[in-house]
């Protein structure tokens, strides 16, 4: 099941109005920890539309098609949950995709999302020890 952040999530976390801070999506790229720098980076994958968004330092660490209409990527972000949660709800939207129902839990957040001819899921998850995250996303090539 497609599940993503509720605004009543973000909300709790501290955002005011249940967007991602003006500071969070205007600074620059924090750098990878050490801890989460175990992956190497590969290469952006075929199939990723050119303005899809990711957060400001993200590292792709795998990218593979488990379908022909369906691609799986991998990474890590330089951030925290919620500041990361935050730059999806407002940066998807701005790019032409719709953002459902939200679920969260101590540690990860995750969300579904459809537009510009994809359906699709990210998931966050803290990695324990580390300031940084784990980027799940899902995309699906609609017919």
């Amino acid at each position: 099941m497609l599940i993503g952040v509720a605004i009543t999530f973000l909300s709790a976390c501290g955002g005011s109005d249940g967007r991602g801070s003006e500071a969070s999506r205007t600074q620059p790229a924090r750098a990878l920890p050490a801890c989460a720098e175990k992956s190497p980076a590969v290469a952006g994958p075929s199939g990723l539309p050119r303005d899809f968004p990711l957060p400001p330092g993200t590292r792709i660490t795998t990218a593979r098609r488990l379908s022909p209409s369906q691609l799986l990527i991998a990474g890590v972000i330089p951030a925290d949950l919620q500041d990361t949660a935050g730059f999806f709800g407002d940066s998807l939207p701005d790019h032409g995709y719709q953002v459902g129902v939200g679920d969260a839990e101590s540690g990860e957040a995750e969300a579904p999302f459809t537009g510009n001819g994809f359906r699709g899921r990210w998931r966050i998850n803290e990695i324990p020890d580390c300031p940084a995250l784990r980027l799940t996303l899902i995309l699906i090539k609609q017919s």
